[in-house]
């Protein structure tokens, strides 16, 4: 078994938790997706020795706290939050890894520490594009009352979810996912509260290609073959502005992906060496 220590950090309207897993060399800092906490990368921490992960419980997840949900997570508190974990860890130089949601809390750390960023790993990342459904829903306050509203009664939620798709509007897959997403009424307050807090923090507001490539940061990109969450065409747009990235497909559902993530490391990562993503 790896040491597994936690920290927190106090910051406006939410306390971070933060689970140290492993005492390796190499540092990553992970952000999990939605429905999940930090302790999802225990498996990749016991796989790969070599390394510390600094893994945070997202807003709404795990022993983090929110004080007023109808605030929003502004990209300042996550620069405040890297910055108190660099200063109290010590660390000086990291790499990056988030699945899906997690993927947002990433963007504004690349843009303020670019220069002590090693690899940057993106597992279905949401965020890149900006989806016309999560915009009307969390850009205004009749949208957000709307949305939190239905995702605390999924069955109002789930007739007007295929009325859409029968439009086709939305793929049917696509919306039977949402369905299994939100079983019952707290799963849906769970998924409008995330939604809605981490509004600010999408890729467009942050430019951050010309700092990956001025400073010569790895970019992967893991992707899903088989994702009804994230649109895997949205995202090699972005990818072809970055000097130095790798697009990995794995077979995979959405859900499945981080498990076979770590699957897939164990056969090429290695704790002193950047992985060869061809193998």
């Amino acid at each position: 078994m790896i040491e597994v220590n936690y920290l927190k950090f106090i910051l406006p309207n939410v306390v971070f938790n933060c689970r140290v897993l492993g005492t390796g060399k190499n540092i990553i800092v992970a952000f999990h997706g939605f429905g999940q906490d930090g302790e999802v990368f225990l498996p990749f921490a016991t796989q790969h020795p070599g390394y510390t992960i600094y893994s945070f419980d997202l807003p709404f997840h795990g022993a983090t706290k929110v004080a007023d949900s109808e605030q929003c997570l502004e990209p300042k508190v996550i620069v405040n939050l890297i910055s108190l974990l660099m200063a109290s860890e010590h660390i000086s130089r990291f790499s990056l890894l988030s699945f899906s949601i997690g993927s947002k809390l990433v963007f504004p750390i690349i843009k303020r520490f670019a220069d002590s960023i090693h690899q940057v790993w993106l597992m279905a990342p949401d965020g890149i594009v900006v989806n016309f459904w999560y915009r009307l829903a969390t850009a205004t306050y009749p949208g957000r009352a709307l949305f939190t509203r239905l995702m605390q009664h999924p069955a109002t939620y789930g007739h007007l979810l295929r009325v859409v798709g029968n439009l086709g509007l939305i793929h049917k897959n696509k919306i039977e996912y949402a369905l299994n997403a939100i079983k019952n009424p707290a799963m849906g307050k769970q998924l409008s509260d995330t939604w809605i807090y981490l509004r600010q923090l999408n890729l467009e507001s942050l430019e951050i290609a010309d700092q990956i490539n001025a400073h010569g940061i790895v970019c992967y990109f893991v992707l899903a073959s088989r994702d009804l969450v994230i649109d895997n065409s949205a995202i090699k747009p972005w990818s072809r502005k970055l000097k130095n990235t790798r697009i990995i497909k794995l077979p995979s559902s959405h859900a499945a992906l981080l498990r076979n993530f770590v699957t897939w490391s164990a056969k090429i990562f290695q704790a002193n060496d950047p992985p060869d993503p061809s193998v």
